[in-house]
């Protein structure tokens, strides 16, 4: 019913028009002195939405501006505006609003976003402390294979044998004929993620350097895990776990830095140019 009385008032007062606005634009609601357009609804047609979607969207955002608008009003009644500093903190944030703007575009500009190994290995030695595991992750191999694969003897055998000669051969036979294959020796991952994509089947925590393998089978599919290397909560993560985190680190200090010396050669060029005093008599 509400929105069936919306469109009503749409209809019909979609034929006014006010001096501020152009003879074409449609007037869509009116809240006292405040008129919403059709035109101040644009936005609102990016969306691809059907009839329905397209009616309730409209309705939500016409509501939204008439419940701001209404506790705008009250604010205006109830709240002495000078005591607000309304207009200096508008200024404030306009201010930082530039200066933000202007710091990102010396950043893009100038910065230096290369780090070196070197870097990486000297902040993860200095800072060993912040890189306590507090989750178990792991180093996999995963693969589900149909059980009318061929030669699938040779893959358990090669699957559970402990020599890493073998890899090679899980990493070929996989590639050919697995349903859904992980096989990425660089890439750690968490047990949570692990028991996730999993849907909590699988025991993980079971996975140790001497019970390194589960297999799972069902009526269609062969499931191979293979745990290749593990780390423990409370135990260092490795490097190359947390490589990503130490370089975006290190570029965060070399934009403080960057911007900070910036802006202490303008304090140091407006003081030797009279630009900027400091008076005694403060």
């Amino acid at each position: 019913m509400i929105i069936f009385i919306l469109i009503i008032n749409i209809m019909v007062l979609s034929s006014c028009s006010f001096n501020n606005q152009t003879s074409s634009d449609k007037l869509v609601a009116r809240l006292g002195d405040n008129y919403l357009y059709k035109s101040d609804l644009k936005q609102l047609n990016n969306y691809n939405l059907d009839q329905y979607d397209s009616i309730y969207i409209y309705t939500q955002f016409i509501e939204n501006w008439a419940k701001e608008n209404l506790i705008l009003n009250k604010a205006l009644i109830n709240l002495d505006i000078k005591d607000l500093e309304i207009e200096k903190r508008v200024e404030s944030y306009k201010n930082s609003l530039l200066i933000h703007s202007y710091e990102q575009n010396l950043i893009k500009q100038k910065l230096d976003t290369l780090v070196s190994i070197n870097e990486i290995t000297e902040y993860y030695k200095n800072h060993l402390d912040d890189f306590i595991l507090s989750n178990k992750i792991l180093k996999i191999i995963f693969s589900e294979i149909s059980i009318y694969a061929p030669q699938i003897d040779s893959m358990k055998f090669w699957f559970f044998n402990s020599d890493s000669i073998y890899f090679d051969k899980i990493e070929e036979y996989s590639y050919q004929y697995s349903k859904r294959l992980f096989y990425n020796q660089d890439e750690w991952v968490t047990i949570y993620d692990l028991e996730e994509f999993f849907a909590n089947k699988i025991e993980f925590y079971n996975l140790t350097d001497k019970n390194n393998t589960i297999f799972i089978e069902d009526s269609l599919s062969y499931f191979f895990i293979r745990l290749t290397d593990f780390k423990d909560v409370g135990s260092y993560a490795p490097v190359d776990y947390v490589k990503k985190d130490i370089i975006e680190i290190i570029l965060n200090k070399r934009k403080l830095k960057m911007i900070e010396i910036i802006k202490n050669k303008l304090f140091d060029d407006a003081k030797k140019s009279n630009i900027f005093e400091i008076y005694e008599n403060i």
